[in-house]
């Protein structure tokens, strides 16, 4: 147990030194299967590591967790981010990843625009109802 919570506690110094994606995906290869607790989504507020590290947005979902730098969201943020965790359960942690990646990267190379290739991912355009 002490050496999960050492390795977790390396890999989120390593996130916020190297602004880097590999750490968050390592953190989740470690850690997936806590992410995999379908049984509640859980919020977590006021985070202050989320602006360091997802620079222009207000909340990101991983798995069945909600997190944000705010102290709380609005209706439909709380919506879109729901939507987000029955996309996670629907296709797994890692094919919700891998999907939402290829599809970003698909579209970037289509747009070359990251505002639009964003708007355009399948899973964001499911989540705002489009």
């Amino acid at each position: 147990m002490l050496v999960f919570i050492l390795l977790e506690l390396l890999l989120f110094i390593w996130v916020l030194f190297t602004w880097n994606i590999l750490p968050i995906i390592l953190f989740l290869l470690v850690f997936g299967l806590e992410i995999l607790n379908w049984s509640k989504i859980t919020y977590h507020y006021n985070t202050y590591w989320y602006k360091k590290i997802f620079r222009g947005y207000i909340a990101t979902t991983f798995g069945q967790h909600i997190v944000t730098y705010k102290y709380f969201l609005s209706f439909n943020i709380k919506k879109h981010e729901e939507v987000h965790c029955q996309q996670y359960k629907k296709w797994s942690v890692f094919g919700f990843l891998i999907i939402y990646l290829f599809n970003f990267l698909f579209n970037l190379l289509k747009y070359w625009n990251f505002e639009k290739a964003y708007k355009n991912i399948y899973f964001e355009k499911e989540a705002n109802g489009l």
